[in-house]
């Protein structure tokens, strides 16, 4: 859980500041690490500098207008038996300083997700970026692939 919700929202307000070409159009991707096959998970500092959270292959969306939608992965109940806690869309958004919380798309064949897999696991997350660029403003992305 979070410790600190006004620390990191506050670093997200710093970060819209300073893009001086910020505009309602621009939206920013902060993407966390995915887990290895190997080893043990280290998030991207990015995304936890501006998050605190620790979840694999999640990923913050801020819009220009300063909503923030954070969209994680939809696992089906696997990885939930060896984690101690996973962020999902039942949770409330206000606990972690977001506007919405969101599934990526269908559910997870396993116990993380990877970047080359069936685009139906990522369809609504794509959907919103599509959406998102299609308002031809500027997308800024942050995070390891």
């Amino acid at each position: 859980m979070r410790q600190n919700n006004a620390l990191y929202k506050e670093r997200r307000k710093n970060l819209q500041q300073s893009l001086s070409t910020w505009t309602a159009r621009d939206t920013i991707f902060l993407c966390a690490a995915l887990e290895s096959h190997s080893g043990r998970f280290v998030q991207d500092s990015t995304f936890y500098y501006f998050t605190g959270l620790t979840e694999p292959g999640a990923v913050l969306c801020i819009e220009g207008d300063g909503a923030e939608r954070l969209f994680v992965p939809r696992y089906n109940g696997v990885r939930a038996q060896w984690v101690s806690y996973e962020v999902t869309s039942n949770d409330s958004p206000a606990l972690y300083g977001f506007d919405a919380i969101a599934y990526q798309g269908d559910f997870v064949g396993g116990y993380s997700v990877y970047p080359f897999v069936n685009q139906n696991m990522y369809r609504d997350l794509i959907a919103y970026v599509v959406d998102r660029v299609g308002l031809q403003g500027s997308v800024y992305v942050s995070g390891t692939p």
